[in-house]
């Protein structure tokens, strides 16, 4: 089969590679559409994010969809694996799938009390954070457990499956917060992720939606997918008018990552409001702390996502949350290099995807 490797950076290069084999639970998915991450352009940029640096090529790409080409032997049966929605249930060759690229172990601690996502031994496909490295959608097959794999309803597209995976992690985020419904919210980002986290918000029933983010762009396409404002964060002016006309906000996703932008969080949310920290920082922050305490704050953190998979599948079947204009450009796996050169530039494009040829 073809890949296409991460060998250094900025440096993509097409490859052939044996075809895996699906093993006892597993299935082996031929990959339709996979997505590009804000952490796989900076793998792209940098061959690293933070200490997860690759040992040596590796097959980025965890938002994917496909069908199911080959299965290994069933797994035992349990009532959560034949539950409706579950991952696994209805999986069989021939069919639809989304993927959860992540593998915990189901016996440590964490696991035990449903914060799979802080698994210890977590196994993740298309990053470097697992030795050895697992291989992710940027190749023509990819095997996953079966109960990784989610049926995409007929109506859905292939490019809409691909995204279940960001709209989870916007949907963890709101379940971290506690409640949404009726609260004023901020989003400071406009990124990938932060448009999710707005359209997920607005299903959950936020009564003010806002996008903090310095691109116009970003601003304006927020707005026009249902967002009530557009701020400015580089004009204080802006974002004061919009807190008047708002009375301010009581919950704050922080999707950005931005030292500045995660400082004046603490500033802006209202007292006794909240702050979802989702955006990854990349360097030590100074922060006026004493605000958690003088405002009585609560500020949490969002990683991933832990078992949210059908509520996110149920919001993108039922349209709630209509990912279709946030995909700004498809391209052919044999031009994923120019994707990713387009992805890097993080300009009006929201979400780049590649698809293979049938």
């Amino acid at each position: 089969m073809k890949v296409i490797e991460l060998d250094g950076a900025q440096n993509l290069v097409e490859r052939s590679a044996s075809d895996p084999t699906a093993g006892p639970g597993e299935v082996c998915i031929r990959v339709h559409t996979v997505g590009i991450c804000g952490s796989d352009i900076e793998y792209y940029l940098h061959n690293r994010i933070g200490s997860f640096i690759p040992r040596g090529p590796l097959v980025l790409g965890h938002e994917l969809s496909g069908e199911v080409v080959a299965a290994g032997s069933p797994p035992e049966p349990t009532p959560m694996s034949t539950a409706p929605g579950a991952g696994g249930h209805g999986v069989e060759v021939g069919s639809r799938v989304a993927i959860d690229p992540s593998m915990p172990c189901r016996v440590c601690d964490y696991c035990r009390s449903g914060r799979h996502n802080l698994c210890t031994n977590l196994k993740f496909i298309g990053t470097a954070a697992t030795v050895p490295h697992l291989a992710g959608g940027f190749a023509r097959y990819v095997v996953v457990p079966r109960a990784n794999c989610f049926v995409i309803p007929d109506d859905v597209s292939w490019g809409e499956g691909a995204c279940l995976e960001p709209v989870s992690v916007a949907v963890h985020a709101a379940l971290r917060a506690g409640v949404v419904a009726g609260r004023r919210v901020l989003v400071s980002g406009g990124g990938t992720i932060g448009q999710f986290v707005a359209l997920v918000a607005r299903a959950f029933g936020a009564a003010v939606v806002a996008v903090s983010d310095p691109q116009q762009h970003r601003r304006e396409f927020a707005v026009g997918q249902g967002a009530d404002f557009g701020v400015d964060p580089t004009k204080p002016d802006d974002m004061a008018r919009v807190r008047q006309q708002t009375g301010g906000f009581d919950l704050i996703f922080e999707a950005s990552g931005a030292p500045p932008a995660v400082r004046a969080n603490l500033e802006i949310v209202n007292r006794g409001g909240t702050i979802v920290q989702i955006g990854s920082i990349a360097a030590n922050v100074e922060l006026p702390m004493n605000l958690v305490m003088s405002k009585e704050l609560t500020v949490v953190g969002s990683f991933r996502y832990a078992d949210v998979y059908p509520v996110s599948m149920n919001l993108l079947a039922s349209r709630r949350v209509d990912v279709r204009p946030l995909i700004s450009a498809t391209y052919r796996f044999a031009d994923t290099p120019a994707a990713f050169a387009l992805a890097a530039e993080r300009g009006n494009a929201i979400k780049i995807q590649v698809e293979h040829d049938a």
